[in-house]
């Protein structure tokens, strides 16, 4: 069975468009086994420190906010951004391409009255 040109040139446009795609990155804590996804640690003040690296700025962006809601169980009292940047990747031919972004900051959950 042979396709006509327009048929091929179909199928051919239907097969990029959807070859195209990329699925998002879990959301995953970051460990040996994922390079991307979100990690946490407590501060000595009571809130906590959440950092997310990702190859996606608005995706880097909605994780972060997930995560600070997952730890303040929805009740965030206060969030503080104090990173967000893409580090330049070099490489030994004086080349460089833009790298991953990284979005770091503070969150304090609201106190239970």
């Amino acid at each position: 069975m042979t396709l006509s040109k327009p048929a091929r040139a179909f199928v051919a446009l239907a097969l990029l468009a959807t070859g195209g795609c990329v699925s998002g990155v879990d959301y995953v804590p970051i460990s040996d086994k994922s390079y991307f996804g979100y990690s946490d640690r407590p501060n000595a003040d009571g809130g906590h420190t959440v950092r997310v690296e990702l190859l996606d700025g608005g995706l880097a962006m909605e994780y972060w906010n997930r995560r600070a809601s997952e730890l303040c169980d929805g009740k965030v009292a206060r969030k503080s951004m104090h990173t967000a940047l893409r580090p330049t990747a070099h490489y030994d031919n004086y080349g460089a391409r833009p790298g991953h972004y990284i979005v770091e900051g503070y969150v304090y959950c609201e106190t239970p009255a």
